[in-house]
């Protein structure tokens, strides 16, 4: 095993390294879609929000208020706790682990946890959960070791912080108090200090929610505990054990169990920093049989690898195994990062495991660009959007002071985003007035398409297609409207499926329109067919003397590349589908 002066340079060494790369990272990666929303809460400060307390929030706000708007400023505040979490975890570790022993190896593990480091980057609620976990657990060894009522009041402060992160904090509490009360169940001054002391000073945390969600009819418990999940039983969450071998890295993964099986040799201190880990991942690997599976969620288990890995003993542990943890593991965290760099900016093609993990933070500052564009040649200045993510990042990539607004949409729905939009005042009412309509087409599921669109002409007084934007081959494609036009436009709709090399599918659009039909530079001129629009019940609120359906088939022969792109030209616009790979 390395000396401890050795452990040290190399620890400080590859924090070094480390926190270049995220600050590198934070600063050339456009906005998500959640960061640009809370960057939005953040200039609309309240004391919660309809689907998340208000942590992460107040956090962007501070740094804004001092520093230029830019994406590194409104991370920094995540990268600074994602900097301290090795601090925290090798001063735990001082506590409770044996005398003599070095520390630097938690550090160093700390660093080779491949999601921790990733997570630092994005100014998400994730990374304070984890910092407010660990530093709880500094105070709680730091209570139990030397049972003074300041740890006892830190503790219990450290708690109220960690409540205005995120409702999985509050589990995280049930956990450890539970675990704690078990544990240390004979240590009458300790639990007394914990009744009297902690709780109450915890519970002043819960203040600023109730104060907001009393006047709003509790929407945080709602949209946290029922409207996000199915609440039935999923069989597909049997990959959340594949993939947590993968996130922590495999040999990393072999270092938590084999660290799990000396649980009975571990002093009182390390038996429950233990079983808060052991017991917090156990819910999310139950729970997710049940829970939401529409988000990404993989990160959820992030503190248990934390606790997990303060708990390590290296006397306990072979030297092989601790160095090829330390060593695959910290590669694997690097390695994650400049994945993420390359699949942003450099991947092409861009495949659909990219497209999926990535697609939000795509395309947000050349939508700003051309929205931009629109407004200089329309005049209008008054923007609607179609939902949340459009919203928040044109807000924050657009220069100047226009007014943005935005319509109910389904992803607003889904995330937990109306009623905070309403909140804001932010939510568009009905307008006769001629505004300019920016709608994600590619955001919208083929039946929810027709219904937001009649929705719009309803509420807007018509709307008629100005112009598109097709990101990056189909990725992203963006609508351009104008409003109060008085009549009601639905933009071509296009659908295309692939089997072997047998392309089908169909084309909505209104019959006024001269059309083109291709298949990346290849016309389709044979094998189309025009059908009745009753023939489909997506189409039955439209009418058969407006618009028209027609049905093509292509076969895709060896010389066209991929991915492919169905392309409609309508006159001088052209509209582009989703791609094929």
């Amino acid at each position: 095993m390395l000396n401890h002066s050795r452990q040290k340079w190399w620890f400080l060494s590859a924090f070094v390294l480390v926190c270049l790369i995220q600050i590198i990272s934070a600063s050339q990666h456009q906005l998500f879609g959640d960061e640009a929303f809370y960057w939005l809460e953040s200039q609309n400060l309240d004391w919660s929000y309809a689907e998340l307390p208000g942590w992460t929030q107040w956090m962007i706000a501070l740094s804004q208020q001092w520093l230029p708007k830019s994406e590194l400023t409104v991370r920094l505040p995540s990268l600074l706790a994602a900097a301290s979490i090795p601090w925290v975890g090798m001063a735990i570790s001082k506590i409770t682990q044996p005398r003599n022993s070095s520390t630097w190896h938690t550090g160093l593990l700390l660093l080779a946890l491949p999601m921790l480091m990733l997570a630092g980057i994005l100014a998400l609620p994730d990374i304070w959960i984890i910092f407010f976990g660990g530093l709880a657990v500094f105070f709680l060894m730091q209570g139990v070791k030397f049972p003074k009522r300041s740890w006892f009041f830190l503790l219990g402060l450290t708690l109220a912080l960690g409540i205005n992160v995120h409702v999985r904090f509050w589990m995280v509490i049930f956990i450890a108090a539970t675990v704690t009360l078990v544990q240390y169940r004979t240590y009458r001054q300790i639990i007394k200090y914990l009744l009297l002391i902690t709780m109450p000073t915890m519970l002043l945390g819960f203040i600023p929610i109730m104060l907001f969600n009393l006047h709003y009819d509790f929407p945080l418990l709602t949209f946290q505990f029922s409207d996000r999940h199915p609440w039935s039983f999923q069989p597909a969450h049997v990959s959340f054990f594949l993939i947590q071998i993968i996130i922590t890295s495999p040999v990393m993964f072999v270092l938590f169990i084999m660290t799990t099986r000396h649980y009975k040799d571990m002093n009182i201190q390390q038996k429950t920093i233990m079983s808060i880990a052991l017991a917090h991942w156990c819910l999310y690997a139950v729970l997710g049989f049940f829970s939401d599976d529409l988000r990404f969620n993989w990160h959820w288990s992030l503190l248990s690898y934390v606790l997990i890995t303060i708990a390590v003993t290296p006397r306990k542990i072979g030297s092989a195994l601790l160095g090829w943890s330390k060593l695959t593991g910290f590669f694997c965290s690097v390695g994650l990062m400049s994945w993420l760099y390359w699949a942003l900016h450099l991947s092409q093609p861009i495949s659909q495991l990219n497209e999926r993990f990535t697609e939000n933070a795509r395309g947000w500052k050349e939508l700003a660009y051309a929205t931009q564009k629109q407004i200089k040649n329309t005049g209008i200045q008054y923007i609607i959007t179609d939902q949340f993510m459009t919203l928040a990042n044109l807000k924050f990539y657009l220069d100047g002071d226009q007014t943005i607004t935005t319509l109910t949409h389904p992803l607003n729905q889904k995330h937990g985003r109306q009623l905070q939009l309403e909140i804001m005042g932010l939510e568009q009412s009905a307008t006769k007035g001629k505004n300019l309509l920016v709608v994600e087409q590619t955001a919208l599921k083929l039946e929810q398409t027709i219904p937001f669109y009649q929705m719009a002409c309803k509420k807007l007084n018509g709307i008629k297609l100005r112009d598109t934007l097709d990101y990056q081959q189909g990725i992203k494609s963006f609508y351009f409207f104008e409003t109060g036009v008085g009549i009601c436009e639905i933009p071509p709709i296009i659908y295309a499926t692939t089997e072997n090399n047998q392309i089908s599918g169909w084309v909505l659009h209104h019959k006024s329109k001269i059309w083109q039909l291709s298949v990346n530079e290849n016309i389709l001129t044979n094998n189309l067919e025009q059908i009745p629009i009753g023939s489909n019940l997506l189409f039955e609120s439209l009418s058969n003397d407006d618009y028209q359906l027609t049905e093509f088939t292509f076969t895709n022969s060896s010389d066209i590349d991929n991915p492919l792109q169905i392309r409609l030209e309508l006159g001088k616009q052209i509209i582009n589908s989703a791609r094929i790979n």
